[in-house]
Parts: structure tokens; C-alpha cells; sequence
């Protein structure tokens, strides 16, 4: 799965972050910043069921008079203004099909290691 942007040129995006318990925080990114897409890849690789969720976001808060910190695993969602929409790739997309229509112990195809 892939994202993409409405607009070429980086923007800000107001993103709302939603955190196991019902927690949430918004703040204000860039579009083209590392956080943004590290926040995407964490929820693209959850959806995937990707393991790797040992990532640690530190964000910035209250004009850096606070931080937000949290373990990626407890990501459960974005809520981006203006919208970046994920797109799932024809070869994820197979897998995806192939993965749901396996039993629960089979193995990965090979696009998906």
C-alpha cells in the first residue's frame, strides 16, 4: 500500500492522531516531513500486518513546550486535513487476496518477505 498527495509543492497538514484507548492529538506537519510518512509506513505496515512495530514517535507539542510519545503499535489511525489517501499496489493487493484465502499458518509469497 502506498499513499499519495493531492499537491506537489509541501503544504502543512493538520494531522490527528489516533492512539489505542481513545487517545488523540492533532498537530501540524509538513508534507514532505520524515514524521508524516513514518506515521504512514506505521499504519500501512500494520494493515499488512508487517512486523516491525518498534518505532517510538517523539512528536513535538504546544510549541515544543511538550512531547508526545508513544511506541507505533499503539497507532490506530490518521485523520488528515487536507486528505492523503492510501492506495493499495496491484502486487499488495494479490498478496492480500492470496494471505486472506491461505490458512492461518501458511507462508508469505515471495513478494511479500
Amino acid at each position: 500500500m502506498t499513499y499519495t498527495q493531492p499537491q506537489i509543492k509541501p503544504q502543512d497538514i493538520k494531522v490527528k492522531i489516533l492512539l489505542t484507548g481513545g487517545h488523540q492529538c492533532t498537530v501540524t506537519l509538513k508534507s514532505d516531513t520524515p514524521l508524516l510518512h513514518s506515521l504512514i509506513k506505521t499504519l500501512v505496515d500494520r494493515t499488512q500486518q508487517t512486523p516491525g512495530f518498534s518505532t517510538l514517535f517523539q512528536i513535538p507539542i504546544d510549541g515544543g513546550r511538550s512531547a508526545l510519545s508513544f511506541p507505533g503499535e499503539n497507532l490506530v489511525g490518521l485523520v488528515t486535513e487536507p486528505p492523503i489517501y492510501l492506495q493499495e499496489t496491484a502486487t499488495a493487493a494479490a498478496c492480500n487476496s492470496r494471505r486472506n484465502s491461505r490458512r492461518r499458518n501458511s507462508r508469505p509469497c515471495a513478494a511479500c518477505k
